[in-house]
């Protein structure tokens, strides 16, 4: 996952700017240690074999899995510099992530 922190419900970013990640998480690291299941944080799988069962990560790392739970995800539009003005507008955020929900507090 491409995110720093462990899963948590983005829905709750707006109810607290100033944010604890720990406060909004699906699941604590035990619940996951628990279910034996590896998490990675701030990478990406790059290449998927089914047949090897192997991920290779953006990190250079490879995993071998049993099972794999694809989660893809979305990315907030953003506005681009065909929008007029965009590029120069100040006091503009996006709220995605917890560090962003920070930068707005």
């Amino acid at each position: 996952m491409k995110d720093a922190e462990l899963p948590y419900d983005r829905t709750r970013l707006n109810d607290n700017l100033a944010v604890d990640v720990n406060t909004i998480l699906l699941r604590n690291q035990e619940f996951y240690d628990q279910m034996r299941a590896e998490v990675f944080l701030s990478t990406s799988v790059v290449h998927m074999s089914a047949k090897d069962k192997t991920l290779v990560r953006s990190d250079g790392g490879v995993t071998s899995f049993d099972k794999v739970f694809i989660a893809t995800g979305c990315e907030a539009k953003r506005l681009s510099q065909d929008v007029p003005g965009a590029m120069d507008a100040i006091g503009m955020f996006y709220l995605r992530t917890p560090s962003d929900a920070n930068a707005i507090h």
